[in-house]
């Protein structure tokens, strides 16, 4: 009797082991050896796998995960619009453009087709502590810009943002600094002619690169969302770990603008979500990874004083280049020596279409 009763219980305990789940492990980030398009495929699976989680998020190298892609494409980037136009949507302001021939795009990175440009936003806030939707190492930014970007197969926005690989945004988190960027001043003069809620103004047909800048490496990218109305859309982020700097007087001119009840837009940012349980890749990153975020270094801004110099053709913005460069040559050098020794200590010690999504975002 009781070895039938022995093996009755052992038949028990092999069927609660069988009943047992397997844990199901979730891959964080593609498998070792993979080639550029495996990569591509595994990212683009990515929130079938992980979920599909809100954004913004909040940026910690801490937190990201180093991969390797092939370098962000750029394509008709320099190409003037024959039609630009700034609306205030009474959540923000848009700026969107149309070209004779094909319009930019962007390929390659972590994308396997053409994505091309639909339009970009700002987003920003009452006081300088406050404004850009992302977060670094749990700090706020005063700005952000979103350049949005959409599949050409889905032909328009609104049916790309249907599907789970349909959009992408790029993001660049915005600082202060004492010159004016002379790229944002052609947004910066319209904002009065588009201060109420719903107008429209057309602008000067400028290259949008005197507006945001390109980069090839050097970017967080992790997958997340946004709203339109009842509905929850996946959007590919790629945030650049370089800032774009425009003076204290350029944001004031923002809070000018009117939202529909005719009060000044002051707060137009979303709140960082939870990172849950989702990969944040850091793509092909430069040898510098003692900050999240990258200051502005004279490069940027060389690159916003040299396309005002080139549109414009204008000598004199050509001696004004010369002058304000060798002035800021100074305080560039000070601030790169005191960057390295910081960064020898760190070694020492040890051995990242009329709204912007069809929707209120």
């Amino acid at each position: 009797m009781s070895e039938k009763k022995e093996k009755h219980d052992k038949n028990e305990e092999v069927e609660e082991q069988e009943e047992q789940p397997e844990e199901i492990v979730i891959e964080r980030e593609p498998p070792q050896g993979s080639t550029d398009e495996e990569k591509q495929y595994w990212l683009r699976r990515l929130p079938i796998r992980q979920g599909c989680f809100d954004s913004p998020i909040d940026l910690n190298l801490v937190n990201c995960i180093p991969i390797s892609l092939p370098k962000l494409e750029w394509v008709n980037f320099d190409a003037i619009p024959k039609k630009t136009k700034l609306t205030n949507s009474g959540h923000t302001i848009i700026f969107s453009a149309k070209w004779l021939g094909e319009r930019p795009y962007i390929y390659a990175g972590p994308f396997t087709a053409k994505y091309v440009f639909s339009n970009f936003h700002l987003h920003w806030g009452e006081n300088a502590q406050e404004g850009s939707e992302h977060t670094v190492d749990g700090g706020n930014f005063p700005a952000e810009l979103h350049v949005v970007f959409f599949k050409s197969s889905y032909l328009t926005q609104e049916a790309a943002l249907k599907e789970q690989d349909g959009c992408a945004t790029l993001a660049y988190l915005i600082q202060l600094q004492e010159m004016e960027n002379p790229g944002f001043q052609v947004i910066i003069d319209s904002l009065r002619d588009i201060a109420i809620a719903g107008t429209s103004k057309r602008i000067a047909n400028v290259c949008v690169l005197r507006l945001f800048r390109k980069f090839l490496d050097d970017y967080y990218l992790y997958w997340g969302s946004v709203s339109t109305y009842s509905c929850l859309h996946f959007i590919l982020w790629l945030v650049t770990r370089k800032p774009i700097g425009i003076s204290n007087e350029q944001l004031n001119c923002l809070r000018n603008i009117l939202d529909h009840q005719g009060s000044q837009l002051v707060k137009n940012f979303r709140k960082v979500q939870p990172l849950c349980d989702r990969s944040v890749f850091l793509v092909n990153p430069c040898p510098s990874k003692y900050a999240t975020l990258l200051p502005i270094t004279h490069d940027t801004y060389l690159q916003y004083h040299v396309s005002e110099v080139f549109y414009y053709k204008d000598i004199g913005a050509i001696s004004k280049l010369l002058k304000e460069f060798l002035e800021d040559t100074q305080s560039i050098s000070q601030y790169s020596e005191t960057n390295e020794l910081t960064e020898k200590s760190v070694d020492s010690d040890e051995d990242e279409t009329q709204n912007e999504y069809s929707c209120d975002n």
